[in-house]
C-alpha cells in the first residue's frame, strides 16, 4: 500500500433504479442495510451505502479479505473499523471515510493514523455569507480567522472557511475521539497554493498547532474533487517527523474517482435481493 489509497465516488450522479438499489443493498451486512433503509432521503441513503461499499472494496481489493467475510463495526466514537480479529490480521493499516454534497470518499494508509473529510462549498440559505461566517467565528483560531478575512471577496472567504473546516474535521477523524475533542483547540495555518481540481497538484504545506503548540507529526494532503468540493486528508505519524529528508513526509497520493462498476468489481451478495427495499427507496424524495 505504498502511498496509500484515495478513492472518491460521485453519489449525485448515481441514480439507481429500484432493482439496482436492491442489488447494491445486498452487498452489505444486514445491519448496515437496515440502518441505510432508515434514511428519509435518497441522497443520504446513497451516501451512506457508498461509504460502506468503499470500505468493503478496500478490505477486499487492498487488504486481501474476501468481500463475503469482511466484518465491519464502529468504535465507541462511531468510527468505522474492522472487527478486532481482521484488524490484527491486516496489521497497521488505518482508513477513514467521509461523505457530503456529491461525493463519498475514502483514504487509507499503513503505519499512520488517517482522517479524511469532504465538504461542499455552498452559500448558506437564508442569510448572508458574512453573517454565517461571523456565527462560526468562535470555532476558528485567530490565525484561521485572519486567513479567512484576508480574502476581499465573500465567496472566496466562504471557500477559505470550508477549506479550514474540512482540515479540522479530518484531524478529528484521524484522532478518533469524535466530539470529545473541541475544534477550537486546533489552529491550522494554510500554506502553499490554494487547492485546485485535478490535474492541479496536491497542497501539502498546511501545518497544525494544538493548544498553541506546533505539532510536526501531522501532515496534510488537500485537493478539490471539483470546483465546489474540497477534500482533505490528515495523516499523523510521529516516526516520519523524526526521519531525515526526503523520508520525513508521506507520499503524496491523488484521489481516483470510481465508477459504480469499479466500486463493486469484487463484490459478492451478502443478503437476499430485497425488491421491496428498492421500491421503498424509489418512493423517497431525492433531497429535502
Amino acid at each position: 500500500m505504498e502511498g496509500g489509497v484515495r478513492w472518491a465516488f460521485n453519489t449525485r450522479r448515481w441514480r439507481p433504479s429500484a432493482g439496482e438499489w436492491a442489488a447494491a443493498l445486498a452487498l452489505v451486512q444486514a445491519e448496515e442495510k437496515e440502518r441505510i433503509g432508515r434514511f428519509m432521503f435518497r441522497r443520504d441513503a446513497k451516501a451512506a451505502l457508498a461509504g460502506r461499499l468503499l470500505l468493503r472494496k478496500l478490505a477486499a481489493d487492498i487488504l486481501g479479505i474476501p468481500w463475503g467475510t469482511v466484518a465491519l463495526e464502529r468504535t465507541e466514537h462511531g468510527r468505522p473499523c474492522l472487527v478486532a480479529a481482521q484488524a490484527v490480521a491486516v496489521g497497521a493499516v488505518d482508513f477513514n471515510v467521509s461523505h457530503q454534497g456529491a461525493y463519498a470518499v475514502l483514504a487509507a494508509a499503513a503505519g499512520m493514523a488517517v482522517g479524511v473529510d469532504v465538504m461542499e462549498v455552498r452559500p448558506p440559505p437564508g442569510r448572508s455569507i458574512d453573517i454565517f461566517l461571523a456565527s462560526m467565528r468562535r470555532q476558528l483560531s485567530l490565525v484561521e480567522w485572519d486567513h479567512v478575512r484576508a480574502f476581499p471577496d465573500e465567496h472566496r472567504r466562504l471557500a477559505a472557511f470550508y477549506r479550514l473546516w474540512c482540515l479540522k474535521e479530518a484531524v478529528i477523524k484521524a484522532r478518533g475521539d469524535g466530539l470529545t475533542f473541541a475544534l477550537q483547540r486546533l489552529s491550522l495555518t494554510p500554506a502553499g497554493p490554494t487547492p485546485t481540481p485535478p490535474p492541479g497538484p496536491l497542497t501539502l504545506d498546511t501545518t497544525l498547532a494544538i493548544d498553541g503548540v506546533h505539532d510536526p507529526a501531522w501532515y496534510f494532503q488537500e485537493t478539490m474533487l471539483d470546483p465546489t468540493h474540497p477534500v482533505a486528508v490528515a495523516l499523523h505519524c510521529p516516526a516520519l517527523a523524526s526521519a531525515p529528508p526526503p523520508h520525513n513526509a508521506p507520499r503524496a497520493t491523488h484521489f481516483t474517482e470510481l465508477t459504480y462498476d469499479q466500486l463493486t468489481s469484487s463484490a459478492t451478495p451478502l443478503t437476499p435481493l430485497d425488491l421491496g427495499a428498492g421500491q421503498a427507496f424509489m418512493a423517497k424524495a431525492e433531497a429535502p
